[in-house]
């Protein structure tokens, strides 16, 4: 991780194999460990821009999860994101989108709507945003609704690390209603 950040990458993609070999022969490759690890060079060849190469080490890593942990487990929920977040990257929004949805389900239903971790979700759709900025004026929209989406998302990431902000869904109904309850 640090040579990755000092971009370095030359020096940390042998040290990143080597830890994954060695994962993988004493673990084996059915361990959430190793599937660390797959992430782990994944995320450094997506810093490289060598998505092809990330691509299937994400992939793999997800089906160690889901098949170990289960689609429901928060750990399965991040590689799912790491996933999204490379096809994001790539411009492959419709492959993304649906990913980005799922995490949020899992996030939601396994640590609750009101866990700090929703607030690295916010980071995280501000900096998609703030990404995406040249093709969100090429669609018209004004500088005043960027400034307010960036503040949006700032504050609420602000207020859910500090527990201040929470949120709730609120059902009313009249005596005698038939209708179903919402899911």
């Amino acid at each position: 991780a640090l040579y990755e950040s000092m971009g370095e990458f030359a020096k940390a993609e042998p040290l990143l194999v080597q830890a994954s070999e060695i994962r993988r022969k004493i673990l084996g490759r059915s361990h959430p460990d190793y599937a660390v690890s797959l992430n782990n060079l994944a995320a450094l060849y997506e810093s490289m821009g060598t998505s092809a190469r990330a691509e299937p080490l994400y992939m793999q890593a997800l089906a160690i999860e889901r098949k170990i942990l289960g689609e429901d487990n928060p750990h399965y929920a991040t590689s799912l994101y790491n996933l999204a977040s490379l096809y994001n990257h790539m411009g492959e929004f419709e492959k993304a989108e649906p990913l980005f949805v799922q995490v949020v389900a899992i996030n939601r239903k396994t640590l609750g709507k009101n866990h700090p971790h929703y607030a690295t979700t916010l980071h995280k759709w501000r900096e998609n945003f703030l990404e995406k900025m040249e093709r969100i004026r090429s669609m018209g929209f004004t500088e005043e609704f960027v400034r307010m989406c960036d503040f949006y998302f700032s504050y609420c990431e602000g207020g859910y690390r500090e527990r201040y902000l929470g949120n709730a869904q609120l059902v009313f109904t009249k005596p005698g209603c038939r209708r179903e309850p919402l899911r």
